[in-house]
Parts: structure tokens; sequence; C-alpha cells
């Protein structure tokens, strides 16, 4: 989508005619590709792969190609149960194919059957996914697959072998459009060769003709041709001529002589070499084949083999190593036809061995020069690779505008690009209507950019220029004196559009453009964001205070649950925990309440100071409801602050606290449970916001789990055993003040409980809330190798489990004979796979949100005895918190830690006595920080 918005800036203005091409019809539908085309009423438009009303159209031979593929596979290997993997429906080409498919099989009186016909959209991964669905999901069993392109036909071929068939062995296999990839693999695909280039040409003949005012047909068909190699158990045809056919009692006395034989022959020999090299019968290929046979037959006539092997070297000198190859088949061709004409008439022998040293040698001699190229192209790739390991460091390194720009104009040269610009949109369009030059060169260097006009002068500004028009005024080259062609390329970050660069053609190698234009877009977004930063730098430290205050609060909030962890007497608990937290975090008041079994009252258990004293000796209560700050907070379930005490409407304004400024109230929750709400007082204005609500509200659910433990613990003695693993997870948990102390501590407590392995899954979730990945904190199996590690991140997509299965406690006793239908079967074969018998999910749970998951291992099957549910719901409560409480505290050391470094570096550098000592002083504090061997400053020196 981000290359299409290019599309949008084609001006009728600055172009005299339009090609457009069909693969953009893979993700356009039909009506969005004719609402493009009315836009340019005025121009000239070719369309190439798709048939347009009052349009040229140049298409190729879909049809047609794919009925050869299908009618060779239904008669030479007599397949009947052929499987057929579909285009996407947006192309005209891919519906094609697949009528071809659909009336080959009606001639050969096979019905249609739509269990062997899958959907795809002409990438590898739908090939592989339509195995996966005719072999495992439709149990089907083909003895040939055809897919509408070559890229479904690789992936196929992939997943065929994962699943144990083999091509052309158990499967045949055929695609279409003879890609590299194709030929390259093994074994090589038998496909309808796409004559890309020609279509290219007749569509560029045909623009050109319309421009000149000449008639041209509304619909040009370029044909195809079925290439036929070893994927379909067919030798290929260069091997398959290697064998010449000998018919006996068939010599004759010829009154020709060879040379007359040959000429006679003529036609025929150039027809099957062209083919050898280029079914499409390219005019360069004519003439190289003519010129290659002209010379053999001379070679032969005057015996001088030195004629064949100069021709045959001079038609190579200019070709990849893949075209030479192709001239291997051209020889076989040849030598098939000639000694054909040798074996069936009297010839000397001398004439035959004559033909067959030059063959021979002709054979090397083509091995040798593709040989030589494959050496060439493999230094050029090495060359290559060393400019592009350059190009990406300096613009990794990149962080600011001026930088880049040099980067720009010294890189692109090394990797044959004579020219480009690049400008960024500015203001606001699909595209922007404006953009702004930011770097440019030619084939003479640099160019120099002229400076912003200022309002003073009155003057325009040269670098803003219309987005369609591609590049500002002053840099047009001169269209009489200049041939050019240039390539648009999308400079964008994700969805964000930033820009568009443009590049003068030079390098042949068309996926240098959209690579340096990824390059770009990473390293322009980059310094956007560096300028974000530097602007933001002010706004984070004013908020500096407000961090360091967070971490206090939650470091003092880790200290408070540590102490009370330990205490199981209700009263002293109480008393310890508004005490603690009075004292800790300098409140004025704290006070804990209790719901009474009716759950219509907060009762006040505990306050600190002498007016908490009187109220608990007066019975103070407050009803749940919106008549208080604790009754609302006990009603709602949600925290609730007054950052002025006066104005708060519902506040009780107790008259034994006649100091508070501020109050905040806070849920005391265990998993989904209300306990009580813990109120905190203080004589300052405005004195809690987002921040401390969070750290608080950890502190006040990890009270709450204290007091459940306490109960739990002071419960009757049979319920001693239970109660005591309980404990433990308490303590280890109250202890645990990173995630990984909490996943060590999870796994610890769920050892005990007979298990055989254990996982701890946390939870990553994007700015709006959602969850998108999975992080590993803790993996143990016992007795054997885990298949994940901690640290590991997986997206939310690839998890076992669908998301909605996370959020309850369950369990699967039987994960190989059971019934329970809990588990995706995909889950299942992976349990199955390592050895799991029965499992239990553990949601970790904070306020109605899961922000995590434990998965208990068995390798036997069975129900999970009541101690041990007993304990994971225990673990569900508690664990969830800690893991909260965890998270929060290693995000106020880390940002802590990242503004002590940054003060201290400031800091160091203003106590510089001047620009050298504060320059050494910069170098030396960004060594350490960064803990990078070197750190070098460089500063422009202005005249």
């Amino acid at each position: 989508r981000q290359r299409h918005l290019l599309y949008n800036l084609a001006d009728t203005q600055r172009l005299d005619g339009l090609i457009v091409s069909d693969t953009i019809s893979n993700t356009v539908a039909l009506d969005e590709i004719v609402s493009f085309y009315r836009h340019y009423p005025s121009l000239p438009i070719v369309s190439i792969g798709r048939v347009l009303d009052k349009f040229i159209s140049v298409i190729v031979d879909n049809y047609g190609g794919m009925h050869d593929a299908m009618i060779h596979i239904l008669q030479t290997h007599d397949c009947r149960q052929i499987a057929f993997i579909k285009g996407p429906e947006h192309s005209e080409g891919a519906r094609q194919r697949h009528q071809a498919y659909q009336d080959a099989l009606a001639e050969y009186g096979l019905s249609y059957n739509p269990e062997l016909v899958v959907d795809g959209d002409f990438s590898e991964e739908a090939g592989r996914a339509a195995v996966r669905t005719l072999v495992e999901t439709r149990n089907a069993e083909p003895d040939a697959i055809v897919a509408a392109n070559d890229a479904m036909a690789l992936g196929a071929i992939a997943e065929l072998e994962r699943l144990g068939l083999r091509v052309p062995y158990d499967v045949l296999m055929v695609g279409f459009d003879d890609t590299l990839a194709a030929r390259a693999m093994t074994p090589p695909l038998t496909t309808v060769r796409q004559p890309v280039r020609r279509m290219a040409r007749q569509a560029t003949q045909a623009l050109l003709s319309l421009l000149a005012g000449e008639e041209v047909s509304p619909k040009i068909i370029v044909p195809t041709h079925l290439q036929v190699r070893q994927s379909c158990g067919c030798l290929s045809p260069a091997v398959a001529q290697a064998a010449t056919e000998f018919l006996p009692g068939m010599e004759t006395e010829s009154p020709y002589d060879f040379a007359t034989v040959l000429q006679r022959q003529k036609e025929t020999i150039l027809f099957e070499m062209a083919q050898a090299v280029d079914p499409t019968a390219s005019p360069d290929i004519n003439i190289h084949t003519e010129q290659l046979l002209s010379a053999f037959s001379q070679a032969i006539a005057k015996d001088t083999p030195a004629t064949f092997m100069t021709t045959l070297e001079e038609i190579l000198r200019h070709m990849s190593s893949e075209q030479a190859i192709a001239w291997h088949g051209a020889i076989s061709a040849l030598r098939h036809q000639v000694l054909s004409i040798l074996l069936n008439q009297k010839q000397s022998s001398e004439i035959r061995h004559q033909a067959e040293n030059l063959w021979h040698q002709a054979h090397i001699l083509i091995g040798e020069v593709a040989q030589r190229r494959q050496l060439a192209q493999h230094l050029q790739s090495v060359q290559q690779r060393y400019i592009w390991q350059t190009i990406s460091m300096n613009m990794v390194t990149t962080f600011d505008m001026e930088t880049l720009k040099n980067v720009v104009i010294e890189a692109l040269p090394r990797l044959h690009i004579p020219a480009c610009s690049v400008a960024l949109y500015e203001g606001y369009g699909t595209p922007p209507a404006e953009a702004r030059l930011l770097t440019a060169y030619n084939r003479q260097g640099p160019i120099e950019v002229p400076h912003s006009a200022s309002d003073e002068q009155n003057i325009p500004d040269a670098l803003l220029f219309p987005s369609a028009q591609l590049i500002p005024a002053f840099l047009e080259p001169n269209q009489e004196a200049e041939r050019y062609n240039w390539l648009l390329e999308p400079l964008h970050f994700q969805n964000d559009p930033l820009g568009f660069v443009l590049f003068e053609v030079g390098t042949l190698d068309g996926s240098v453009y959209p690579t340096m234009a990824g390059f770009l877009s990473s390293a322009i977004k980059g310094a956007l964001l560096v300028e974000e930063v530097k602007e933001r730098t002010r706004a984070l430290q004013e908020a500096n205070y407000a961090l360091q205050r967070r971490a206090i609060y939650l470091e003092t909030s880790a200290q408070v649950t540590h102490t009370i962890a330990s205490i199981f007497d209700l009263d002293e608990l109480f008393h310890q925990a508004v005490n603690l937290i009075r004292d800790r975090f300098g409140f004025y008041h704290a006070g804990i309440f209790l719901l009474d079994e009716s759950g219509k009252w907060a009762v006040l258990k505990e306050a600190t100071g002498e007016a908490g004293a009187q109220m608990k000796a007066q019975g103070h209560r407050l009803a749940v409801g919106e008549t208080s700050m604790v009754g609302w907070t006990a009603f709602h379930q949600e925290p609730r602050i007054a950052l002025y005490a006066k104005e708060d409407a519902i506040r009780f304004a107790n008259p034994l606290l006649p100091y508070t400024r501020s109050e905040m109230t806070l849920p005391m929750m265990v998993g989904g449970r209300l306990l009580g709400v813990l109120n905190v007082q203080s004589t300052e204005e405005a004195a809690f916001d987002g921040d401390d609500v969070r750290a608080l509200q950890s502190l006040a659910n990890q009270i709450a789990i204290a007091i459940e433990n306490a109960r739990r613990v002071s419960d009757e003695a049979r319920l001693l055993e239970l109660s005591s693993p309980i404990y433990r997870v308490s303590r280890r948990l109250a202890q645990a003040t990173t995630t990984d102390e909490v996943a060590e501590a999870i796994i610890a407590s769920i050892r005990e409980t007979g298990a055989d392995g254990c996982t701890v899954v946390e939870f990553e979730f994007s700015p709006q809330g959602e969850p998108i990945a999975l992080l590993y904190r803790g993996v143990w199996r016992k007795d054997r190798e885990t298949q994940f590690q901690p640290g590991l991140r997986l997206p939310i997509n690839e998890s076992p489990f669908p998301i909605d299965m996370v959020s309850t406690l369950w369990t699967v006793t039987d994960v190989l004979h059971g019934h329970e239908n809990k588990l995706p079967e995909s889950a299942r074969q992976v349990f199955i796979n390592t050895g799991v018998r029965a499992l239990a999910n553990i949601p970790l749970q904070v306020r109605k949100r899961v922000i995590g998951q434990v998965v208990v291992l068995r390798d036997t099957p069975g129900i999970f005895p009541e101690n041990a549910m007993r304990l994971y719901r225990a673990l569900s409560d508690q664990a969830a918190v800690a893991l909260e409480r965890a998270q929060l505290w290693e995000q106020a050391q880390e940002r802590a830690h990242y503004e002590q470094q940054t003060r201290q570096m400031i800091d160091h550098i203003r106590r510089a006595m001047d620009i050298e000592d504060a320059l050494q002083t910069a170098v030396t504090e960004l060594t350490a920080a960064f803990e990078v061997p070197h750190v070098s400053i460089e500063l422009e020196v202005i005249d």
C-alpha cells in the first residue's frame, strides 16, 4: 500500500503516457484500478497483464500456457488426480489459468473436484498452506499438483518434503512463470515460461505507436512456452536430445553432399536450437543460432574447427552464466538433428568424428564461460556486499539530517546510481500535496541546494515543491540534451509515509533501489526521532522528580510487603501495615477498612495515631456506596483520588483529621474478590498522581494477600498441611523484587506439587492495551530438556492457546486420549511431541486483566490432587500481584538509573572550564555510559 501511494503522484501535465502492470491487481480490486485509470482521460495507456475496455492491453497467453501444462501431465504422465493451487481472485491471469485447468480435465473426461483445488495468493507460504490443506486436512492423495505460479509451487515442494513426499517420485509438480528459483532448485521445476521482457518491449512499442498517432491492436497476446524439466518426471530437453535415433535399414546413398543436406534441414535445425535456448525466440536468439549453424557448416566443410569455436565464444562473450548455460541446449539440439542426418545416410565416419569433436569442445567452452561468469558474479557480489555493509553501517549510525545528506551523496554513486534526489512530505493528504528536498546529486556531483528564502525577501522557498513534480524546478534535467530513466521509490516507516526518493537508473540490479530506499527510510525515521527526543528532553527532565518519587514509592512498597508477609496475627498485621505506610511514605494518616459479612459496611480495623485509636474505639464504619470515598471504592472496586479534599463532593470530612488536604482510597483485592479498602491521607494538596495509584494499588493488593494468608494459616489444624505450601508461596513471592525472581518463586512452588514441568509466561501489551507477545520468564522440565528458553519472545499469534483460554484456571487430565476438547489440535500435538500427558493453566490476573499465565506440565495422565489445585488457585491470585509489582519496580529502576546517568553527565560537562575540557569530558562520559571503545566528536568550522 505504501508503494501504491506513489501512483497518485503520476501527473498528466508531466507525463505523455502510462504503462501499468497487472502486478498491482494482486492487492487491488478491479474497480480501484479502473478508478485510477479515470484520472488520466487524456493520456494513452497500455495495460500489461489485464484486459481493460478502451485501453491497449498486452497480455500473456495464460490460458494456453496452463492448458499446455495440463495436457502434458494428463497425456504424457497419465495423471488423473491433479490438484490445483489458485492465484488471487483479483488477478485476471490467475483466473484464466484456473479455467484452463478445468477445461483440460473436461477434455479428458475428468470431473472437476473442488476438494483438489485450494486458494492461494501467489506467495510461497500459500503453496505450503495448500499442501497442508490437501494432505493433512482433506486427506487427498494427488498424483500431480499444478500451481498458478512458481512461488506457490516452490512452497508446495518444500512442504511435501517436510511430509516425507518426494517430487517427482511421489507427486509431480508444475508451476507457471519460469523464475530463476524454478530453474535453480533440485529437481528443476517444470513450468510455463512467461516472456516478461518481451511483454515489456511490446507494451513500450505499443505506447510509442499511440504517441505517434498510429493504429495499434487493442489486444496484444504474447505466447508462452512449456518448459519441461525433472519435477514432472521428464528428462530436461538438453539431456533428452543427447540421444539420437538410428533406424536400421534406412541407410541411403544421398545424391547430395553433407553441406547440401544440412542446408535443406536448416529451418528445422534453427528452430530446434532457438527453442532450446529461448522458446520466445527473440530476434537476437535467431541471429545467433543462424551464425552458429553457418560456422558449424563451414568448420565441417573446410575442416576449420576454430571458425565454429570463435563464433560460439563471440556469442557467449557478454552473456551471464545462466544465459551461457542455456546454450548447452542449442548444442544438444544441433547434435540431435545433425546425427539424425548422418546416422540415416551413408556418410563418411570422418564427418561424424569432426562433428562430435566440435560438439564436445562447444560444451566444454560453454562450461568454461559459465564458470568464469559465475566467478565474476561472485566477485561482484562480494564487492557489492562490502559496499552494502559500509552503507548500512553509515545509515544505522546516522542520527541527524546533515550527516545523512553526506552519506547519500558519497554512498549511492558507489552503487552505480548516477543521480538521486530525496524529498520528505510536508503538510497533509494521501499523499501530501507538497514535499521538501532533503538532498540531491547528479553525474557532476552534489547539487548546490539553495537556501530557504527569508520572509523579508518575499521569495518562494526553492526547496518546497509540489509532490507530483517529483523534483524542484531547478533540478529538472534538460530533456532535449539528456536521455534519462527515473525510478521512484517510497520512503516510509511501517505505515507512516515519510516521502520519496528519485533514482536515475544505473545498475540493472533491481533489488538495489528498494533496498536503498528501505535504508534511507530507517535512517530518516531515526533522525526524526532524535530530533523529537531533543525536543522532549526538557519535558523528561521536568518529569525526573516524579520518576524518582515513584521509585521511592516502589522501593518502600517492597519493604512494607516484606515486613508484613510473615505476620499471621491479624491485629498485629493491621497495626504494622498502617504505621509502616504512614511512616515510610510520609503520609498524614493511613487506615484499613474490611467488608463485614453482609458486604454493606466497610469497618475500620486499624488506623494510625490518636485519631485512629478514637475511631476504632467508636466502631467507625462507612456504608458501601457513594456517600464516602471509602464506600465509593468498596462499591466500584476502583481507586479514587481527591486531589483537593475540600472540593470532593463524596469525601467524608472526618473532624478527627482536620489537616487532610488530599486523600486516596484503594481496593484491597485478592483475585477478583474485594476484602476491604486502604485509605491514605496527606497534608499536601494534589499529593497523588497516576503513578502513585499504581504503586500503592500493588501494595494494597499485597496487604489483602497477607490478610488472606493470615486467615488461612489460622484455620483449623486439618488445613495446616494445605496452608503450609501456600505460606511458602507467599513468602517467596513477597521477597521477589524482579520478574525473574517472581518466575523462580513460582517454579519452586510448582515443584512441590509433584509436577514434571512448568512454564511462566508474561504478556507484552501494545500502547492500546492489546496483548502482542509472550515473554518466557521461567521454564523448567524434570529429567528432560526444555522446548523454550527463558528470555524467548514470541508473537501472540504463535501462542499454543487462544487468548480467551488463558483467563481461567483449567486442567487437561489426558492430553493423548482425553475428550475434554479444551486444547486446539495444534497445541495438543505440541504437548504430545514433548512428552506432556496432563497439564493445568493458571491465569495471572490483576484487576480483571490477565497479564500472564503459568502452565503446569505432567508426564503422566490423571486428575490433579486437590491440595495441588488449592495451591494453584492461591498462586493465581498472588503471583499476578507479585509480577505486576516486579514490573513496576524494574521500570522505575531503569528510568531512575537513566536519569541519574544523564544528570551526572550533564553536571560533569557543565563544570568544564573551556570548550576543550567540555568536549573531552563528554567523550569520557559517553564512553563509560554506552560501554563503547571509542567516541569522537566533530565540530563544523565556520569561517
